[in-house]
């Protein structure tokens, strides 16, 4: 569920009226609701009800042809190289890396210690 329901503006039907299947243009309040709602619309696959529907942001003809060649690049990267995590971030096609680096730490901390670092994330969850 999203925090705080989303104020949609406005709604319409795309595509011809024969279509079976017609996509639907949502217009929400916020630019902040639309990155929420993208951002959770993955959770969708988990429904029944929903599992078949999809969420994208709405964009231009130059942007749909734009994002197809992206995504042809990242199907080519993931084919080339399988054994690392591939995505779109910013118009480009990069590595999903999921190493972080952590420096500052005092001596006195074992950084090989996975508890020590699970304590330094917990503080962030505590952070105001």
């Amino acid at each position: 569920h999203l925090d705080e329901a989303p104020v949609v503006s406005k709604v319409e039907r795309l595509g011809n009226s024969g279509d079976e299947v017609r996509p639907v243009r949502v217009v929400l309040s916020t630019k902040e609701a639309v990155r929420n709602v993208l951002g959770k619309s993955a959770r969708l696959k988990e429904s029944e009800v929903y599992q078949n529907v999809s969420i994208a942001p709405d964009r231009t003809v130059d942007e749909r042809a734009d994002n197809r060649v992206l995504v042809a690049k990242l199907r080519e990267k993931r084919e080339l190289e399988p054994g690392k995590v591939w995505r779109i971030k910013r118009d480009s096609v990069v590595e999903d890396r999921t190493s972080l680096i952590v420096s500052g730490l005092q001596e006195t901390i074992d950084c090989t210690d996975q508890d020590s670092i699970k304590s330094l994330f917990a503080h962030l969850d505590e952070a105001p």
